[in-house]
């Protein structure tokens, strides 16, 4: 030996028909053929290979095989092997104190062939990657650290073909879960030589899918003891149910593509139908492209992201809500009820779009606290419920208005929400042909602060304003329209404390009551005086002097003769009656004004 060289190497390894067993173990192992010769001819220490001519072994009725080739140990390896047999991986443990931080059961079954470099690996230059043959486990069970549920595989299946090597099948199941994976693998060498993450492209189906079942415990599965005394196979299977410490994590060794559909998908406590969509899983992270689904008697489409990596999850999805039910999207899903509390009011349906970003809970569910982000939603074919608190709040201020009859139809609402406030942007209610006009801020604490304003006919404003009214003509109240009525609601959803301006707005009704009234004298008085004012003059000085006679009325009244001709023609064109009647009418007009200032002065 020396720094540039090895000693020339024949080293050997011979068996022939052997076997060994533990005697606390039930299984022996048989039919050992070993012939493995570790050599070097050149003296150069790069030059040393492996030669696995033969390592066979049988367990029970099934034998196993290995025949390899490895060269250029110390710089870029070679490998040449082939792979043959069956092996029960539960008899495993069975023949061989092996400690094991998992409980395997399943038939592996491998007839393959292959060829590599390592540096063709390492650089991920598959197309110099021979392979051939295939690979499959049937009946397999997996239960240890990662999933509460054993991990059942019915059958899988690998075929290599030269560089590429494809997972033909893959049916398993966990809990209530159940799942069939097919797709390309892009680098199974790294993954399994090099701990490098698995890259690939798949699809998957199933017909029921549980987020729950792929709850993970961050502590490591206990295993149990090897007793010498007690057989194996009547140890208890090592199961971790405890949900102490449980989450989910999205595992970091996997970069992949996954186009999934399942016909349910139950996430907490939510019942989805008819999921589809792209999943891109890179990075403890998984990217929702398209995901589609149908909940609550409508349809939804997510587009976004949720990570695990880290101490803690987040996720930023795009939500487009499409004609789903109102009661139950916002009593069930926890975001929603948080956001839009008001809600609870409607029945019906609704569509929205939703942009929000967040935190997620070990269990994968919003951290309500940490929600931010904007909804636009409109709805479609709703009512307001008649029983509920803040219905009966507003009724108990407009005993005739009956909310549960009020147009929700197209109504759009626009909302943004940051650090637990929700600010709603204003948006109208329509009404008996009025409207109601709405804007304020909610906590998810449920506290509000909103600020409504009702436009509604004088006669809804209790039993003050209807004396008010009979004091007028059909007509009369006709004019005065729709009311605006301003309203707070403070408090909370569950106990809202409502106050409105009612009585500021009778006060004003009186005001336009009176004045209504005063016009109603004034016209009186003028029709009178105007009779008999053009009645005596016309018997006594005839047209050209009752002329003259208006225009002195209309002085001793306030008001003004006109200095321009066309303006005195416009006079002349008019009755003497409209005359008078227009004078003393300005002049009364004149002492109501003066009459409003003063009171709105007190």
């Amino acid at each position: 030996y020396t720094p540039t060289t090895i000693p020339k190497l024949d080293i050997r390894m011979l068996s022939n028909n052997a076997s060994f067993k533990y005697p606390s173990l039930p299984k022996s192992v048989k039919n050992i053929d070993i012939d493995v010769k570790i050599g070097n001819d050149t003296e150069k220490l790069e030059d040393t290979y492996v030669n696995i001519n033969r390592f066979a072994f049988t367990i029970d009725q099934d034998a196993f095989s290995v025949k390899a080739l490895l060269r250029n140990l110390t710089g870029n390896m070679l490998v040449d092997a082939d792979l043959k047999g069956t092996i029960n991986l539960e008899n495993i443990q069975k023949a061989y104190p092996v400690k094991m931080d998992l409980d395997l059961k399943g038939i592996l079954k491998a007839d393959i062939t292959t060829a590599f470099d390592m540096a063709s690996v390492e650089k991920q230059a598959y197309e110099r990657i021979r392979n051939s043959g295939h690979a499959s486990l049937e009946k397999f069970v997996y239960s240890g650290v990662g999933f509460l549920q054993p991990f059942h595989i019915n059958k899988a299946g690998l075929s290599f073909n030269n560089a590429k090597i494809e997972l033909t099948e893959l049916d398993a199941k966990t809990g209530k879960t159940d799942f069939n994976i097919k797709g390309t693998l892009e680098n199974f060498y790294g993954f399994t030589l090099r701990n490098e993450v698995l890259k690939g492209n798949f699809s998957l189906a199933s017909n029921h899918i549980d987020v729950g079942d792929f709850m993970q415990t961050d502590a490591p599965a206990e295993t149990p003891k090897q007793e010498e005394e007690k057989p194996a196979e009547t140890k208890p299977a090592t199961t971790n149910t405890s949900t102490a410490g449980a989450s989910i994590k999205i595992p970091a060794f996997l970069d992949c593509t996954l186009d999934a559909k399942a016909k349910s998908v139950l996430y907490d406590k939510l019942n989805l139908t008819n999921v589809s969509g792209k999943l891109i899983i890179k990075d403890e992270k998984v990217s929702l492209q398209n995901l589609q689904t149908n909940i609550f008697g409508g349809k939804t489409a997510v587009t976004g992201s949720v990570s695990t990596k880290g101490d803690t999850s987040t996720f930023a999805v795009d939500l487009d809500m499409t004609k789903l039910n109102v009661t139950e999207s916002f009593s069930q899903i926890e975001m929603l009820k948080k956001i839009m509390p008001i809600a609870k009011v409607v029945e019906g349906f609704f569509s929205s779009k939703i942009n929000v970003t967040g935190k997620l809970t070990p269990e994968m569910t919003p951290d309500i606290n940490s929600l931010s982000g904007s909804l636009s939603a409109s709805l479609l074919d709703s009512h307001v419920k008649e029983t509920s608190p803040l219905v009966s709040a507003l009724d108990s201020q407009f005993n005739q208005l009956n909310l549960s009859k009020l147009n929700l139809k197209d109504i759009k609402a626009n909302v943004t929400f940051e650090k637990g406030r929700v600010v709603v942007k204003p948006f109208a209610i329509k009404w008996n042909g009025s409207t109601i006009n709405v804007a304020g801020t909610h906590g998810f604490d449920q506290t509000m602060d909103y600020k409504l304003t009702f436009n509604v006919p004088a006669k809804m404003l209790g039993q003050e304003a209807s004396a008010l009214l009979a004091k007028l003509t059909v007509t009369e109240q006709q004019k005065l329209g729709d009311i605006p009525v301003n309203v707070n609601m403070g408090g909370n959803f569950t106990k809202p404390q409502v106050s409105t301006d009612m009585k500021q707005v009778v006060n004003n009704l009186a005001l336009q009551v009176a004045k209504a009234q005063a016009n109603q004298l004034t016209d009186k008085v003028m029709d009178k005086v105007t009779n008999e004012v053009t009645n005596k003059i016309t018997e006594k000085i005839g047209g050209e002097a009752m002329n003259k006679a208006t225009d002195a009325l209309g002085k001793l009244m306030g008001g003004k003769t006109s200095t321009n001709p066309a303006d005195s023609t416009k006079t002349q064109q008019q009755t003497p009656k409209d005359q008078a009647k227009k004078a003393v009418n300005g002049l009364l007009d004149g002492l109501f004004k003066k009459k409003d200032n003063n009171q709105e002065q007190k």
